[in-house]
């Protein structure tokens, strides 16, 4: 990727782990040290291109150690959780968290699937950890938007408000609780020291998840100009979901908001960063 600089991915020091651990062992009963080795094996295929990338790219756990609470069945279809990541590029001290929704999964992922013990498949939000899957699918329409925003001089933290997910479950209240919580301590612990954290959400649903009632999940983000919005702790600047389902209402978005549509979906990186300069304050 073309950045000013070399990229960082989940250099170990960039957050508090020990916190951070503590936290996702609510989504998944891994040690320290199990996690420190799940992280080092995403490390490993970040700048290694794979031939079979959704059955080598990925750690694979027994369900049996998924939180209770977050599965509607011991044997749920396609499961999958995406730990957070984050991304530097080197000598700058700016932080955006980059916000999505679900881990999904399908059958991709599962190509031994009968052949043994239930498993969840662990990665990280777009296959970021992933040098092959950056370049397939839809993903290198999010990765379009991280490496402009990379280029700024920003880093990133990317997570998702549901960290489990399974084909066929609907949320409930107490998984909600789970990852707000999570959340939270997230935002606290990637906030710049003394700053407000700054989330941009991909999507109303994320956005509503932060916002409530200040931004309900019927919202439309498709013509209007971006805006922050302050929430306690936080700023939340939702932004029009890079999915292809919006290809049709991109245009008017990025001209909406002062960019050039010809960028197509990577111009969201550009609404970011002329949102937060038009806002002013201090930097993320």
């Amino acid at each position: 990727m073309a950045t000013g600089s070399p990229t960082i991915f989940c250099r170990p020091g960039f957050i508090d782990l020990r916190r951070l651990y503590e936290r996702l062992r609510q989504v998944i009963a891994l040690s320290p040290t199990e996690f420190d080795r799940v992280y080092q094996a995403l490390r490993n295929t970040f700048d290694r291109p794979s031939d079979s990338p959704f059955l080598h790219d990925f750690v694979r756990k027994p369900i049996a150690l998924v939180n209770p609470e977050l599965l509607q069945s011991p044997n749920p279809e396609h499961p999958g959780i995406d730990l957070p990541c984050w991304l530097e590029t080197s000598g700058s001290d700016r932080r955006i968290i980059l916000l999505g929704q679900d881990p999904l999964r399908d059958d991709r992922y599962f190509p031994h699937a009968s052949q043994s013990e239930p498993s969840v498949v662990i990665g990280t939000p777009y296959s970021v950890h992933s040098a092959s899957l950056r370049r397939q699918g839809n993903n290198p329409r999010y990765w379009g938007i991280i490496s402009k925003l990379l280029a700024a001089g920003y880093n990133l933290y990317l997570t998702d408000v549901g960290k489990f997910w399974a084909r066929g479950q609907r949320a409930r209240a107490a998984s909600a609780r789970t990852y707000r919580m999570i959340l939270e301590e997230e935002f606290a612990l990637s906030a710049p020291s003394g700053s407000p954290s700054l989330i941009v959400t991909f999507g109303k649903q994320a956005a509503a998840f932060l916002l409530g009632a200040d931004y309900p999940a019927t919202t439309k983000i498709g013509k209007e100009t971006a805006q922050i919005f302050s929430r306690g702790p936080i700023r939340v600047l939702p932004v029009l979901h890079p999915s292809p389902q919006n290809e049709g209402i991109l245009k008017a978005y990025l001209r909406a908001n002062e960019v050039d549509p010809d960028q197509g979906v990577s111009g969201i990186a550009e609404v970011i960063t002329k949102t937060i300069s038009r806002f002013g304050g201090r930097r993320p």
